[in-house]
C-alpha cells in the first residue's frame, strides 16, 4: 500500500485501505479524511467509490455524535459576540421555511442576533455555523464600509407577475384554483429572491468552513449530503 501511495498519492484503493486501518485503530478523524480523499480520487462511481462513500458517512455520523461541533460553535460565537458587541442566541424553530436562518438584531428590533434552526436535520451544528458565518461577513463588510441591504418591494413583485401572466392563464385553463395559482407564483417570486441573494454567498461560506474548520468537515459532509438529497427528491 505504501508503494502504491508513493507512486500515486491519489490512488483510491490504497487510500481506502489506509482509511480502514485508521478506522480499526479508532482514529475516526483520520479515517474520515482518507475516505474523503478516496472519493475525490475516484474518477467514476465504482464499487471503491461506493464503499468509501458509505464508510465516510458512517464515520461522520460517529463524529457528529460527539460534542466536537458544540465546542466549535461555542468558540466561534464568542469570537463574533466580541467583534460585534452583541450576543448570539440559538433556538429550535420547526416552523421556518428553511433548515436554518439568521435573524439580525437590527432587522428584528432585538438586542441580540438569533439563529433559528430545524432540529429534524442531521448535523445541525453545520447549519448553525453556516448562519454565523453570514454574521461574520456582515461584520467584515460593515468594518470596510461596504455592507449593503438587498430588498424587494411591491413594484418588483408586480413586474414579476406581468412576466408570468401567460403561465397563470395556462394554469387557469387547466382548471387550477386562482388562489392556489396566486400563492404558487408568490412562492416563486420569494424563492427566486432568496436564491439570488443567498446562493453566491453560501458558496463562499461553505468554502470558508471547509478551509478553516477541519474538525467540522464530518458535520458539513453529513449536512450537505442531506440537503443535496432533498433537492434531488423534489
Amino acid at each position: 500500500m505504501k508503494k502504491h501511495l508513493a507512486f500515486k498519492k491519489d490512488y483510491p484503493h490504497a487510500l481506502s485501505v489506509k482509511a480502514m486501518i485508521c478506522d480499526a485503530r479508532d482514529e475516526d478523524e483520520d479515517a474520515f479524511d482518507y475516505y474523503i480523499k478516496a472519493i475525490q480520487s475516484s474518477h467514476q462511481k465504482d464499487q471503491v467509490w461506493k464503499n468509501a462513500f458509505d464508510q465516510a458517512v458512517e464515520i461522520a455520523k460517529r463524529i457528529v455524535a460527539t460534542n466536537t461541533g458544540d465546542k466549535i460553535i461555542a468558540l466561534y460565537s464568542k469570537k463574533l459576540e466580541y467583534l460585534g458587541g452583541k450576543e448570539i442566541h440559538v433556538e429550535i424553530a420547526p416552523d421556518i421555511a428553511t433548515p436554518a436562518k439568521m435573524e439580525f438584531s437590527e432587522n428584528h428590533n432585538r438586542p441580540y442576533h438569533l439563529i433559528r434552526y430545524k432540529d429534524t436535520y442531521p448535523a445541525v451544528e453545520h447549519l448553525i455555523m453556516h448562519e454565523m458565518v453570514h454574521l461574520e461577513f456582515v461584520l467584515d463588510a460593515r468594518k470596510e464600509g461596504v455592507n449593503q441591504l438587498f430588498t424587494s418591494h411591491d413594484g418588483h413583485k408586480k413586474e414579476f407577475m406581468k412576466l408570468v401572466e401567460s403561465m397563470k392563464k395556462h394554469l387557469i385553463g387547466m382548471g387550477f384554483d386562482t388562489d392556489n395559482i396566486k400563492k404558487f407564483t408568490g412562492q416563486i417570486f420569494e424563492g427566486l429572491n432568496t436564491l439570488m441573494y443567498n446562493v453566491p454567498i453560501d458558496l463562499f461560506i461553505e468554502d470558508l468552513l471547509y478551509r478553516e474548520y477541519k474538525a467540522l468537515r464530518p458535520y458539513q459532509f453529513i449536512s450537505l449530503h442531506q440537503l443535496t438529497h432533498e433537492v434531488y427528491m423534489q
